[in-house]
């Protein structure tokens, strides 16, 4: 390609290309998210907290609990490099609180939490109280949850939230938050 066209990249790589050359561009100019704010019920875990109790929500060395499991960890090492991590749920705080505490498999603690919202009221509304209370604007922040109709109430109305779509199956779940951590949140060098 070089000697043909000039080219110095084939042009089969040319897009993969200029999404590497975007990310350096973002990170020279320190353009990058800071905050990733989770839901929990399917998306931390597999099954709902306050319908399945602690003892048989899918977190642990079995399919699908593995993979919640290893993106709890992923999580933990995102958190270790510097992303801020949240939690917005609609659930019982003192059930969530609990399953933090008590279950054997969870990765995560409530240490690693920077704050949260668990309560009954919109997401929208949470994750503005949550960008209020940590003082990081809107714009810094990416939103996983594993309902459409959440995450469509997010894009509505808070526009500057990053919110991808979430996988269709448990063992996409490592692999969608590679790309978003990639998009998002990863200095390029």
């Amino acid at each position: 390609y070089f000697y043909m066209a000039q080219m110095s990249i084939n042009p089969a790589l040319a897009s993969e290309f200029a999404d590497w050359f975007e990310g350096c561009r973002r990170s020279i100019e320190s353009i990058r998210k800071k905050c990733l704010v989770l839901d929990l019920d399917n998306t931390l875990w597999g099954g709902v907290l306050g319908e399945e109790g602690i003892e048989r929500i899918a977190l642990g060395h079995d399919y699908p609990g593995n993979v919640f499991r290893d993106f709890q960890a992923d999580l933990l090492e995102a958190a270790r490099q510097g992303v801020i991590l949240a939690i917005c749920s609609k659930n019982n705080e003192e059930d969530v609180l609990e399953a933090f505490e008590k279950h054997p498999d969870m990765i995560l603690s409530m240490e690693d939490i920077a704050a949260h919202r668990i309560n009954w009221d919109d997401k929208a509304s949470n994750i503005q109280q949550l960008a209020d209370e940590l003082n990081i604007g809107l714009d810094s922040r990416v939103f996983i949850d594993d309902n459409p109709r959440e995450r469509e109430l997010v894009k509505s109305f808070l526009p500057d939230v990053v919110v991808p779509e979430f996988p269709e199956r448990p063992h996409q779940l490592r692999v969608f938050f590679q790309e978003v951590y990639r998009d998002n949140f990863r200095l390029y060098r």
